[in-house]
Order: C-alpha cells, then sequence, then structure tokens
C-alpha cells in the first residue's frame, strides 16, 4: 500500500516515553513521518517539537500542506507553521507570536 506523496503522519504527545525503530522519544514530543513511508513500515520519524521548561504544546492541526503547532511559549500563545516534514524543517515567518 503506498501513500501519496504529499501525504504526512504527525505521533502527538504522549504521557511516557516510547521507542520506534531505534530512538527513544521523550513525552510531549511531536514527531512526523510520511504517510507512504509509515505504511511501508519505516519508524524513522523526524522530530519537530520539544518541550522546554516554559514552552508547552497545546495542541496541532495539518492545512494546507502544513503543520500547525500552537504553543504556550512563557504562557504566551505561539503558533509554528512547519511547510517540510522530511529533511530540514522550515518554519514561516507569518507566524508570530501573538501581541501580549
Amino acid at each position: 500500500m503506498r501513500g501519496s506523496p504529499g501525504r504526512k503522519l504527525a505521533r502527538g504527545p504522549r504521557r511516557t516515553a516510547w521507542t520506534a525503530g531505534n530512538e527513544t522519544f521523550q513525552p510531549d514530543e511531536v514527531v512526523v513521518i510520511a504517510l507512504g513511508e509509515f505504511l511501508a513500515g519505516a519508524r524513522r520519524f523526524t522530530k519537530v517539537f520539544e518541550p522546554g521548561p516554559r514552552r508547552a504544546l497545546q495542541g496541532f492541526f495539518w492545512t494546507a500542506g502544513r503543520l500547525v503547532l500552537s504553543v504556550l511559549d512563557d504562557l504566551r500563545p505561539l503558533f509554528l507553521s512547519l511547510t517540510r516534514i522530511t529533511g530540514k524543517q522550515h518554519q514561516s515567518p507569518g507566524c508570530r507570536r501573538s501581541a501580549p
């Protein structure tokens, strides 16, 4: 079974560490993989978000081929738009921190 080239799969945050392939992911990290690769049995996820001491994920969604992360950064809302999931990530410059 093959997924179309543009389709992606995101794995949302968990409360405990988990392992895929040879890599262990920590709680509340968000990882992604191309859907076709996942359906073919690959488990080479790309990490796109790691929480920090003052940074927490509120949620995420896909739109127009982009993964949008809703983040609280020092209790201020921040939206990050990622345009690629394989290789280097690119954050869209139009997504900025909301005014305080």
